[in-house]
């Protein structure tokens, strides 16, 4: 929607947009939050980018990039409460808490049954000198 209106004796074009939903931008976030959806959805579009770029390039640098916009994503999703322009996100807010309530449990539980579970298996090893082979057997 386009409006005219005067501004310091000159006539301006002002363009109003309506809200983004709140609900949307944390749903996009805790689903398709490393690829900066989210953000590109409520205006944000150089942290889009900066998002996007991170988790395509993470695989290069053992992704921990994608870790940091991770943790960043988390953070937009519980923090975020505008679009880009400063207007407040639309919908009830009891709902949109709920489910980023529910988001960051999902998120703290996933990572607790990654490190309980032994998932990721982080062992402390001695550096060998060069040209010394080590071989391993494993058995169950």
């Amino acid at each position: 929607m386009m409006k005219t209106a005067e501004i310091n004796g000159k006539e301006r074009v002002v363009i109003e947009t309506s809200p983004k939903s709140g609900l949307w931008y944390v749903v996009l976030a805790w689903f398709v939050g490393v690829l900066g959806i989210h953000n590109f959805y409520a205006g944000y579009f150089i942290r889009g980018l900066v998002q996007l770029i991170l988790t395509a390039i993470s695989w290069m640098f053992g992704f921990i990039p994608l870790l940091v916009v991770i943790a960043w994503v988390f953070l937009d999703m519980l923090f975020v409460s505008r679009d880009a322009q400063g207007i407040p996100f639309k919908g009830d807010i009891g709902v949109v808490t709920v489910v980023k309530i529910i988001a960051a449990f999902w998120l703290l539980g996933n990572m607790y049954y990654i490190y309980s579970s032994g998932v990721v298996i982080i062992d402390s090893a001695e550096i060998l000198p060069s040209g010394q082979e080590v071989s391993v057997e494993m058995t169950e």
